[in-house]
């Protein structure tokens, strides 16, 4: 009798734990947001192409034996353009790979008179941004937070913004932008996350509009 009580109390807790391993599995099936490690990007070689403002910057997965990069997952680029006198353009796209998905970015602009120079919000047609985010201003520095991009497996983002020169120092003709972006592949068990962490960007600003 006391063996087949131990047998059933040994099968209850062993279906427990089924049930509690299949839940988790479960939620993290349905879940954007659960993820049980972080694989940090490494990022290729900056393109610069100055003379058309833009600029491209590839991220990948790992480097193999040789020391080479593997595994290009999302690029990000940077398009500058002087739209008008004392106005210039700033767009940032990132753009993942058919497979995975962006979850949150995050930007930081350390330009002398940044604060007062950024627009974020169309000067033309008085557009706001179509995603929530917060913004944080120091006396030359400004953070911009999106927790969620709201974009699906694949889809690019493209964050623009406008500098009005006339707040930004005429001697400075390039700026630092610090990013960070998490992502992860569109799979049905979601073990890594991917993340890039404080990469430095250094830009060309237009020093005026056409």
């Amino acid at each position: 009798y006391r063996g087949r009580l131990m047998r059933k109390k040994e099968v209850a807790v062993l279906s427990a734990v089924i049930f509690v391993l299949l839940a988790a599995l479960l939620a993290t099936a349905l879940s954007d947001r659960i993820f049980y490690a972080t694989q940090y990007l490494t990022k290729g070689e900056m393109v610069e192409d100055k003379d058309a403002g833009r600029y491209e910057l590839p991220f990948y997965l790992y480097k193999d034996a040789w020391d080479k990069l593997q595994a290009n997952v999302v690029d990000l680029s940077i398009q500058t353009e002087g739209p008008g006198p004392n106005l210039a353009k700033l767009s940032l796209t990132l753009d993942p790979k058919p497979r995975y998905q962006l979850d949150s970015w995050r930007l930081e602009f350390y330009i002398q008179g940044i604060n007062q120079a950024l627009i974020l919000t169309d000067p033309q047609t008085g557009e706001a941004k179509a995603f929530e985010y917060t913004r944080t201003d120091g006396e030359d520095f400004v953070y911009i937070d999106i927790p969620r991009t709201g974009t699906t497996t694949g889809q690019e983002m493209v964050f623009d913004l406008w500098l009005d020169l006339a707040y930004i120092p005429g001697h400075i003709d390039s700026g630092l932008i610090l990013t960070d972006f998490y992502m992860h592949e569109n799979s049905v068990f979601k073990i890594y996350r991917q993340a890039a962490v404080q990469q430095v960007l250094n830009i060309g600003i237009p020093v005026s509009g056409s």
